[in-house]
């Protein structure tokens, strides 16, 4: 991947024809064995074209600490409350499995990993309707 980056960084400085990325979101899975450079190839990704990294430890960690504080009370949209809703809840279930000594099963990963999905969306809506806003603003 990153000697596919290259060509296409150098290909551009050299003024040839650079394949276009299409409209659409990348979703770049990176599989390996432990300690074989996944995170460091996430960050360099990351750092070169964007992509928000999720890994599996962050969203774990990320559910056990959002049950750990739930009675926090915040002023939150409706959707920013599900999305918290969703990852106490999750992050519940996840912390018992933990404490009696067992592991995070593939349904609970799979589900954590959409729902982060879905906030990652939701932002990058709220994000562009903002824009939205912000350049009709602009032109009146």
């Amino acid at each position: 991947l990153a000697n596919l980056a290259n060509i296409i960084d150098n290909n551009s400085k050299k003024g040839k024809s650079v394949p276009t990325i299409p409209k659409m979101p990348l979703t770049i899975c990176l599989l390996g064995k432990p300690y074989a450079g996944k995170k460091t190839q996430a960050e360099m990704l990351q750092k070169r074209f964007g992509v928000v990294p999720l890994t599996l430890r962050k969203l774990i960690e990320e559910a056990v600490a959002a049950a750990s504080k739930e009675g926090d009370e915040q002023e939150e949209s409706p959707e920013k409350k599900e999305d918290t809703r969703i990852l106490v809840e999750m992050g519940s279930k996840i912390k018992d499995v933990l404490s009696s000594g067992g592991t995070v099963d593939d349904e609970m990963a799979v589900d954590l990993i959409l729902a982060a999905i879905s906030r990652l969306k939701r932002k990058v809506d709220e994000e562009k309707r903002r824009a939205g806003e912000q350049n009709q603003n602009e032109d009146d």
